[in-house]
C-alpha cells in the first residue's frame, strides 16, 4: 500500500512539472522586416513580402519542420530608429496536449485571438490579420539594423533561455544616421537566416546585390555571438530546405 501511495505522490509530482515545462517557452522567433525604401517597395509590398512571410509561416506552422513548441514569433520593424522599435505582430503557438499544462490552459496569459495550438489558425493570424499590419507600416527613409539587431537580442534574452531563432527579410544594405546610439547587440543562442531580395542596390553609387553581402555580414553576425547564420535568396521555395534545416538546429 505504501508502494502504492509513493508511485501516486511521483506521479503527481511528475504531473506538475510537465505543466511547468510545458508553458515555458521551447523557442523563440523574431522576424525583422525591412521597411527601408530600397527594399519596401510597392511592388514588393504587394508580391513578394506577403510571399515570403506566407513561406517561413508554413515551416513554423510545421509538425516536423518547425521550430519546438511552444513558440513565441515576433514580427519587428527595421526603420530609421529600429531600437524604439515595438513587435507588428506577436504570436504564441502553443503544444498541444492532454495535461493540464498544454492545450488551452497554455493560452491563458495570451490574448485569444494571438494565442493557438492550432496551426491553421497561426497560419490565419499571420497571412491576414499580420500582412495588413505590415502593409499599413509606412516607408522608412533609413535602415537601421544595428538598433534592429539590439532590439530583438534584448526581447530574446529577456524572454527565454531557450533556443531563439532570428530571421531577417531585407536587401542588407545599412543607411542610418552614426549620431542614434546603440546599445549593445547579444546574439548569443540565436540562429540566424537572412532571406536576401532579389533586386540589385545602387544606392551607393556602386550596384551590388544582397547576396554578395553574405560575406560581411556573416562575419559580423558571428562577431556578435550567432551561433549559425545562412543566406539565401527570396526567388527560391526556399520553405521546402533552407528553413527547415534551419529549424531543425
Amino acid at each position: 500500500m505504501k508502494f502504492i501511495n509513493y508511485l501516486l505522490c511521483a506521479c503527481f509530482f511528475m504531473l506538475i512539472s510537465n505543466m511547468t515545462i510545458a508553458r515555458e517557452l521551447k523557442s523563440n522567433v523574431i522576424v525583422l522586416v525591412d521597411f527601408s525604401n530600397s527594399y519596401y517597395t510597392p511592388d514588393r509590398k504587394k508580391n513578394d513580402i506577403p510571399q515570403n512571410i506566407k513561406k517561413l509561416t508554413s515551416v513554423i506552422a510545421s509538425k516536423r519542420a518547425g521550430p519546438e513548441k511552444p513558440s513565441l514569433i515576433q514580427l519587428l520593424p527595421i526603420d530609421s530608429l529600429s531600437q524604439q522599435g515595438k513587435p507588428i505582430c506577436e504570436y504564441m503557438l502553443a503544444r498541444k496536449g492532454l495535461m493540464m499544462g498544454g492545450g488551452k490552459k497554455a493560452c491563458e496569459n495570451y490574448d485569444e485571438k494571438q494565442c493557438s495550438t492550432k496551426p491553421k489558425l497561426f497560419k490565419s493570424y499571420m497571412n491576414k490579420i499580420c500582412k495588413k499590419y505590415v502593409n499599413s507600416t509606412p516607408v522608412s527613409g533609413a535602415t537601421d539594423i544595428q538598433g534592429a539587431l539590439s532590439l530583438a537580442s534584448q526581447l530574446g534574452i529577456s524572454q527565454t533561455d531557450a533556443t531563439k531563432y532570428l530571421v531577417i527579410f531585407s536587401d542588407m544594405f545599412e543607411y542610418r544616421n552614426s549620431k542614434i546610439p546603440v546599445t549593445k547587440v547579444n546574439l548569443t543562442n540565436f540562429h540566424v537566416l537572412v532571406v536576401c531580395g532579389g533586386q540589385v542596390n545602387s544606392e551607393a553609387n556602386i550596384a551590388k546585390f544582397c547576396m554578395g553581402l553574405e560575406n560581411k555580414w556573416k562575419s559580423a553576425l558571428s562577431d556578435l555571438g550567432a551561433e549559425s547564420v545562412v543566406f539565401t535568396i527570396e526567388t527560391g521555395k526556399w520553405n521546402l530546405k533552407v528553413a527547415k534545416e534551419f529549424f531543425s538546429k
